[in-house]
């Protein structure tokens, strides 16, 4: 009898697939970074190759997703409670684990980042992006999500916390002004937004703003 199927593991997590999805795990990996080289980082299954359909990668994506090497969060673009009621399936992003990983799939040399070449300029955002995701799926697990307003908008991420729909959003810099995040402050009205940046810690009103370092402690502070 022939074995067409294997059970892989990894960060104790076990999938059962076809042997033909193998190649499409190393494949999805292999350019995951690609993706999130983008402005939007919307994930695009024709990064992997263009003839690459959701039917096709759908269980690679969720085997590396279970496995625990990627995190995806899904988009949002309404909102109301639970959140995990809003989510579109069909949209989503894959952040890296780790944000020492997504800097080795850029092949970006440490002393890079440390100095703030100015080369590097264009993944100082994704890197922090990837960064704060880390910091909040540790506390407030998986349900992170984003929100856009058709092309015009996004928040980098949301979450439900007490009963509170919360936009979060990262910056990478001193600089902190965001039409996006004024729109949808302005659209929903939230009892708590936040914002993480260099910028020290500031409280206005329903704006909390807080410096990068401290994402790790959100969920005792919020």
């Amino acid at each position: 009898m022939k074995h067409t199927k294997y059970i892989y593991a990894a960060a104790g997590c076990q999938k059962l697939f076809n042997s033909k999805d193998i190649p499409r795990v190393h494949k999805l990996w292999n350019t995951i970074q690609d993706n999130l080289g983008k402005e939007d980082r919307k994930f695009k299954y024709a990064m992997i190759e263009k003839s690459a359909r959701a039917r096709d990668y759908e269980d690679a994506v969720e085997w590396l997703t279970l496995a625990g090497l990627v995190h995806r969060i899904f988009e949002v673009q309404t909102l109301r409670l639970p959140l995990s009621s809003c989510k579109n399936s069909s949209a989503f992003k894959l952040y890296l684990l780790d944000v020492g990983l997504l800097r080795t799939k850029f092949r970006l040399d440490p002393e890079t980042i440390m100095t703030g070449d100015r080369l590097f300029i264009e993944f100082k955002g994704v890197l922090t992006e990837n960064y704060v995701l880390q910091s909040l799926e540790r506390q407030f697990g998986s349900d992170i999500f984003y929100w856009t307003s058709g092309n015009t908008a996004e928040v980098e991420f949301i979450i439900q916390h007490s009963q509170k729909i919360v936009p979060i959003e990262a910056k990478s810099s001193l600089s902190v002004k965001s039409k996006s995040f004024s729109e949808y402050r302005k659209k929903y009205v939230p009892e708590l937004s936040v914002r993480l940046s260099l910028k020290n810690v500031t409280n206005d009103d329903d704006l909390l703003n807080l410096p990068l370092y401290l994402a790790d402690h959100l969920s005792q502070i919020i």
